[in-house]
């Protein structure tokens, strides 16, 4: 998956078929059937309607794109659908043919309500790339906070020496009631690339988001 921005300050999300098909299974994993979406995309994969409950109560999106193939003109609809931008398919010179999905974060600001922050689960998305960039720039205080597993991965924030995590971020810090990360420059990569696009700061929760939608409405 790869990310941009063209002039108009538009970003973008680019997915390979492939991809954008898992990530279609993820969004409804994470996010559960969200009203008539789920039956909307059965629909248009073109899965017999009788075959909607039962898979519906299993969470069979992953069985129904294995038996109902798209092709990427319909890939594209769905996609459309699901993550709440303009699809477009693409093909990169040199590059394998890509989906184009509109993120609709052009106008976001962010006005350090400290939301994400407090309430979201980001203990187990900690990056080897994250680790990598505190060693390098020497910071012992953040590492001590972090937590290697045996299987390669690590946990933010475990309070040191207890494996316990910590209840709030401990590098967030409020004035007044503005929300501020101490480690800004140098925070986790699920930090930074929150919210991902509009769907997504929407469906956590994020009220800059919330009430845009709400306003066009």
């Amino acid at each position: 998956m790869n990310i941009c921005s063209d002039a108009e300050c538009e970003s973008y999300i680019f997915l390979t078929p492939g991809e954008a098909i898992e990530a279609v299974c993820i969004d409804f994993e994470q996010y559960g059937p969200q009203g008539g979406l789920w039956t909307a995309v059965a629909s248009m994969l073109g899965a017999p309607q009788a075959c909607f409950d039962s898979q519906f109560a299993d969470g069979g999106m992953r069985s129904l794109f294995v038996e109902h193939v798209p092709d990427r003109a319909k890939l594209c609809t769905i996609c459309k659908a699901v993550f709440w931008g303009d699809a477009k398919i693409v093909e990169p010179p040199g590059e394998p043919l890509q989906i184009r999905i509109a993120t609709q974060m052009r106008d976001f600001h962010c006005i350090r309500c400290g939301k994400c922050c407090r309430t979201l689960d980001y203990h187990r998305e900690c990056s080897p790339e994250d680790v990598l960039r505190w060693q390098q720039a020497g910071r012992d205080d953040i590492l001590e906070w972090v937590h290697p597993c045996k299987n390669g991965a690590y946990r933010i924030w475990v309070r040191p020496g207890t494996g316990i995590f910590a209840e709030v971020c401990p590098w967030l810090t409020d004035t007044d009631g503005l929300w501020t990360c101490s480690i800004h420059d140098l925070k986790p990569e699920v930090c930074c690339d929150y919210p991902g696009t509009r769907k997504h700061a929407c469906m956590t929760g994020c009220p800059t988001v919330i009430s845009a939608v709400e306003s066009d409405f």
